[in-house]
């Protein structure tokens, strides 16, 4: 649902490929530039939103979208990309926009810049998913996402247990169903058998048919 959580392949969440760090986060560069070529897909890290989508024809028709999580506190801008969605809310996975080499770019890449409550930070982990991050009453997402998992589990587990009980429970009504037909017919074959209760031979057969009727 989210992007706290460890993946074997974090990025993916963001672009498909694995394309190269072409310059790291520093003191003089506010994000992260990923070699991207033209047209990769790229998507949202988290259910959030994009709540600005610019062109800057100043800068050379540099394009960026910023996208905020939906709990407002992150925030993670997309530079230098070609076609982008609209604003308004997106889930985890959706595509965002289109990587492009607009701006004043040395060639194609997608740069990212990464806030946490307004403060710039680097943003790799948080694309690869190792930042832990509160979503919801004070628990990660990576707690609700394990929880939601293990209740699936247990559903899963308990919808194959009620069909198994459902097919037991069908067996047992046709196996009932049987047996009331066998005493009743118990039943009928004893009151022609009381004709001769005086003769051991004919009460012997009776319980022997009484015992394999209830066995």
């Amino acid at each position: 649902m989210a992007s706290s959580y460890q993946r074997n392949n974090m990025l993916s969440r963001v672009w498909k490929g694995d394309w190269k760090v072409t310059q790291t986060f520093s003191s003089t560069h506010n994000g992260v530039d990923i070699g991207t070529p033209n047209n990769t897909p790229l998507y949202a890290p988290e259910d959030g939103s994009i709540y600005a989508t610019v062109t800057v024809p100043e800068r050379n028709g540099e394009k960026y979208i910023a996208f905020k999580s939906s709990d407002g506190h992150r925030v993670l801008i997309y530079v230098h990309i070609g076609k982008f969605a609209a604003v308004g809310k997106v889930f985890a996975g959706a595509l965002v926009a289109l990587s492009d080499n607009t701006g004043y770019s040395t060639g194609p890449h997608t740069h990212f810049t990464y806030r946490v409550n307004g403060v710039e930070k680097d943003p790799m982990p948080y694309l690869k998913g190792g930042e832990t991050v509160e979503m919801y009453k004070g628990k990660t997402i990576k707690y609700w996402y394990d929880n939601c998992m293990a209740f699936k589990k247990q559903a899963m587990d308990l919808k194959a247990q009620v069909a198994d009980l459902t097919t037991k429970l069908k067996r047992m009504a046709e196996e009932l169903a049987l047996c009331k037909k066998g005493l009743s017919g118990a039943s009928q074959r004893l009151a022609k058998l009381e004709i001769g209760a005086n003769d051991p031979s004919v009460v012997k057969m009776a319980k022997e048919f009484i015992n394999w009727v209830l066995s």
